[in-house]
């Protein structure tokens, strides 16, 4: 089998919201983080101990890798930043209602969409953002795979300090020909002209009809699977000739019936291509 291409995700993380490398961890299989240096400091290691482990271990697995608009030939060609920070800022001149949008979250945004820009000459990269895409903006490239890799990850929860980068790591690699089936999904949506509104319900649909099967699904199993046995430590202890072994071999071909049943249904089910973000939601909370 051909293996999943990588989907890279690039964005701007510090100690404040270094919690939310988790949720886009489900989702990409590399994060570039911006000057990832500054999350390894003397000043950081003796303030913040946990986030420099967590960043190191990280790069260690090549989870994380830093990034750095120094890396940028200057002779690349991008989109109007100027342009960027003028749609955003409503041109200086905001009128009354107007909702405006932190300095430091614009910056973020542009150098994360320059670095995707950039990136995505190499292998699929989108950028991690903090506020909606501009309206008005020209010269971007690959603006719908955003907004569909935005609204995907939305589905995703978000894992709190009890879910370890162990777990979420074994889940993926788990999980990962429904992380592909995922994507390929995500890939057909991009090339849909649809709105924001329509994406989004297309996924959150196919997520809800294979809940649904899911459901079902197990409430036959249940009903069905009437053979169940206990074989207590005494019992063992007592009298191993007296232990039914036909009635343990049995119930274990029960048990590998119940798994293929289970295959077979997730194979046919309504909205199978969302059963990585099914999942997620089962392992990680809602």
């Amino acid at each position: 089998m051909t293996d999943m291409r990588e989907l890279h995700g690039v964005g701007c993380f510090n100690w404040s919201n270094i919690s939310n490398l988790k949720h886009a961890g489900l989702l990409f299989d590399i994060v570039n983080i911006f000057d990832i240096d500054d999350l390894l400091t003397d000043q950081m290691r003796a303030g913040f101990p946990h986030v420099v482990a967590e960043i190191e271990f990280l790069m260690d697995k090549g989870v994380v890798r830093g990034a750095s608009v120094l890396q940028i030939p200057n002779d690349f060609q991008t989109f109007d930043i100027d342009g960027m920070f003028e749609s955003l800022t409503q041109g200086g001149t905001p009128t009354p209602g107007t909702k405006l949008y932190p300095l430091s979250a614009l910056f973020d945004d542009c150098n994360s969409r320059l670095m995707a820009s950039w990136l995505n000459t190499i292998t699929d990269t989108v950028p991690i953002c903090r506020l909606p895409f501009p309206p008005t903006i020209k010269g971007v490239t690959g603006k719908r795979v955003e907004t569909v890799l935005e609204i995907a990850r939305d589905l995703f929860p978000c894992p709190d300090g009890t879910c370890s980068w162990e777990d979420i790591l074994d889940f993926k690699e788990e999980m990962k020909d429904k992380q592909w089936a995922f994507r390929r999904f995500l890939n057909t949506l991009t090339t849909k002209q649809q709105s924001e509104a329509e994406i989004r319900d297309d996924l959150e649909y196919s997520v809800h009809e294979y809940a649904k099967a899911m459901e079902l699904h197990r409430l036959k199993a249940s009903n069905s699977f009437i053979d169940t046995f206990v074989i207590t430590p005494l019992e063992l202890l007592e009298d191993l000739v007296k232990i039914n072994w036909s009635k343990i071999a049995k119930g274990a071909l029960q048990v590998n019936k119940r798994k293929v049943e289970l295959m077979e249904a997730e194979a046919k089910a309504a909205g199978r291509e969302c059963a990585y973000v099914f999942d997620a939601r089962k392992r990680f909370g809602s």
